[in-house]
């Protein structure tokens, strides 16, 4: 080490010129500072000036408690002397936060390096003095950011959560301990699955989601979930964010217009557009798995006379009553619904089983007399029967429900038109007797057109014998007709 020696500078009394301590401190970008043991300045660098307000030349010489508000400057010496018996080397930001005076007397917050020198047995202190107000300034704003944004989730609706990579909760929102119907600390220590059992979560940032959420009463609420995924510096996924947002409301509501578009209002039962769909899905199955399926449509007897006589309510009651003993009957597969007025459908799928078989037992449990409540309080029973028409999809589902629900409706008109009560298994035969009878509409339609047209109006055994022939009974008719207005072209 060089000999302290005194020589003059700019900035006062200074240290061997072969160490070139001015050269070394002059322009670094810290304020510098040389102190003996007594805190006396013996270098200051320039940018001292723009940190205290001090000329160097006029700091030096002074002690270093002028650098100090006076309020600590009694504590400081204290710290100066217990450094001096024990020192060490303390970089910035160690320690306690600090404050400096400058030179019109206004404090700021400073940090500190101490690095102790030697220099012929004599103990000196390099101090750097760094201004930190701007970045004090940017951590209280980051502090109070991040108060503000602890205050906002503790204080949102909306329930918050942050996950850890194996699936544990790091920290909760109180909405999310009510929603979840847990205090804090024993939802801190279950798992996302606990809370939300039906499958994991897709953890793509930004993924919306729906769930059940499950409580430990028993009781379950509908959440829709946000995620958003936490990296780390390395860019690797380290936590996620979990809002969970009530929406057990919006899912009733949901529910309940569901109900309404896809069930029958009086009796409960599935309507005609489930039907459909259950059918249609029925028939996809069969395509994967060759089986078979049946779909019955039942048309109630003497229904009319009951509304007629009995009224409405007594109708409507008769028809609820009628749901039950179907379902009575159906098996826990098989779908039940009404179609509309006193028309009613079985679509058996699963476990195949005699269609025609179950069709009478369908009948006979509507047998038995009904009971009903009248709207003056009086009860009165009432005897119904039914038709059905079934028909039946075997080994692949190559018809549509459309196919299978037009051929049970044909079988139920046959069964019908041969006398109620009366089962009827559609076969092709059926099909082709239909498509005749409604060629043969479509020709009478024609023929009366015709004979409109012609301004004369045939009597029904004429319009009978003119369906029957087609385009020959138009010539037949008006053959008659001629005769019958004695001669008379039309």
């Amino acid at each position: 080490m060089g000999k302290v020696r005194e020589v003059t500078t700019e900035a006062g009394p200074g240290i061997d010129r072969h160490l070139d301590p001015t050269t070394l401190l002059r322009d670094a970008p810290d304020a510098m500072l040389l102190i003996d043991a007594d805190g006396t300045i013996l270098f200051a660098n320039r940018q001292t000036e723009s940190v205290f307000g001090y000329r160097a030349s006029d700091l030096v010489g002074r002690s270093v408690d002028v650098l100090l508000p006076a309020a600590l400057q009694d504590r400081h010496r204290a710290h100066r002397e217990r450094y001096v018996q024990a020192p060490s080397v303390r970089p910035m930001g160690v320690g306690l936060d600090l404050l400096a005076a400058r030179v019109d007397g206004t404090t700021f917050p400073v940090e500190i390096s101490l690095s102790p020198l030697l220099l012929d047995d004599r103990s000196l202190t390099l101090a750097a003095v760094r201004d930190v107000t701007r970045q004090r300034g940017t951590e209280q704003a980051l502090r109070q950011a991040k108060d503000g944004f602890r205050l906002t989730i503790a204080s949102s609706p909306v329930g918050i959560g942050v996950l850890r990579a194996d699936g544990t909760w790091a920290s909760v929102n109180p909405a999310l301990c009510a929603l979840a119907g847990r205090p804090e600390p024993e939802l801190l220590r279950t798992r996302v699955t606990d809370l939300l059992p039906d499958g994991p979560l897709d953890l793509a940032s930004g993924r919306r989601d729906e769930r059940r959420l499950q409580r430990p009463d028993g009781t379950a609420a509908w959440v829709e979930i946000t995620l958003a995924v936490l990296k780390d510096a390395s860019g690797t996924d380290e936590h996620v964010v979990v809002y969970l947002y009530d929406v057990t409301e919006r899912h009733s509501h949901q529910r309940e217009l569901q109900l309404l578009a896809w069930s029958d209002p009086l009796t409960g039962l599935p309507n005609r557009t489930l039907l459909l769909d259950r059918t249609t899905q029925a028939l996809m199955r069969l395509n994967r798995n060759p089986g078979r399926c049946a779909l019955l449509i039942l048309d109630l007897d003497h229904f009319k006379t009951v509304n007629d006589t009995l009224g409405h309510i007594a109708g409507d009651e008769l028809l609820r009553q009628v749901a039950r003993r179907l379902n009575s009957v159906a098996r826990s597969s098989d779908t039940v619904a009404r179609l509309g007025g006193d028309e009613f459908a079985v679509l058996c799928d699963g476990t195949p089983l005699d269609e025609l078989a179950f069709a009478e037992r369908l009948l006979t449990s509507l047998e038995a007399e009904f009971v009903l409540d009248l709207h003056d309080g009086s009860t009165h029973t009432a005897r119904i029967g039914a038709s059905i028409g079934v028909a039946v999809c075997a080994e692949h589902g190559d018809s549509s429900a459309v196919d299978l629900y037009r051929d049970a409706d044909v079988a139920l008109y046959d069964a019908k038109a041969r006398g109620r009560g009366r089962t009827r298994l559609f076969d092709p035969s059926l099909r082709r007797e239909l498509d005749r009878r409604v060629s043969q509409e479509s020709r009478l339609r024609q023929a009366l057109a015709d004979l409109a047209a012609s301004g004369i109006a045939p009597s029904a055994r004429q319009i009978e014998h003119c369906a029957a022939q087609g385009d020959h009974g138009r010539v037949v008719v008006r053959q008659q007709l001629f005769c019958q207005l004695g001669g008379v072209e039309v």
